[in-house]
């Protein structure tokens, strides 16, 4: 394989929607009361940190990514987006305060108000389709995380959304991907369930049996 063959990331993101090829959300819909019919339920990666470099967003909403600046790029790998214009709002990514840079995606600024306000909607778009979501390094929006990271403060994001999503959807799952020893932080957050850098999955519910048993053990 080649790098020219990797047409991109699955975690480079331009929308929550099925492409037409294969069937369009109604397919999806679908699959869902499928797979209801088995005792199964839905679930979706969601990616609340970034967006992919032709998100809609880019040229619509650039102001909802991190504006390039010399103290944001050190470590990171610049890319600038040819619909961009130049401008590279939140070109690159750096995963958090501790890692090297990525190239490829775009930064969401969850220190502004509407770009909360945006990814909230795509929450709650998505609580119609699927019956929970696996949040993509959920920890990086954190207010702390995103401060050592970028430089700015982002106000409380999972704890508002988790509850607005829920009271339209009550039994609605949230799993966060987590890391740096924030389990508990994300707990206390909202989510029900995380999965931790070994890949461990730990549930909190107390009467669990069996292999959810075993995992609940392996709590780090």
């Amino acid at each position: 394989m080649r790098e020219e063959d990797i047409v991109g990331s699955g975690f480079a993101i331009t929308g929550y929607t099925v492409h037409p090829s294969l069937g369009g959300d109604p397919a999806l819909a679908r699959l869902r009361d499928r797979l209801r019919t088995r005792g199964l339920r839905l679930m979706f990666d969601f990616v609340p940190n970034h967006t992919a470099l032709d998100h809609p967003w880019v040229e619509a909403h650039p102001e909802y990514s991190v504006a390039e600046t010399e103290r944001t790029s050190r470590g990171r790998r610049k890319t600038t987006p040819a619909s961009s214009g130049g401008r590279a709002p939140g070109s690159g990514l750096r995963p958090g305060p501790t890692l090297s840079g990525l190239a490829g995606y775009l930064q969401l600024d969850y220190g502004d108000a509407a770009t909360q306000e945006a990814m909230l909607e795509e929450l709650l778009k998505i609580s119609r389709q699927c019956d929970g979501v696996r949040c993509d390094m959920a920890m990086l929006v954190l207010p702390d995380v995103f401060e050592r990271t970028w430089g700015r403060r982002a106000p409380l994001f999972w704890p508002r959304v988790l509850h607005r999503v829920r009271d339209g959807v009550p039994s609605f799952r949230f799993m966060a991907e987590v890391y740096w020893d924030l389990e508990w932080t994300m707990i206390q957050q909202g989510f029900a369930t995380r999965t931790t850098s070994d890949s461990t999955t730990a549930s909190l519910r107390p009467r669990a049996t069996g292999a959810r048993a075993l995992l609940g053990r392996a709590r780090l």
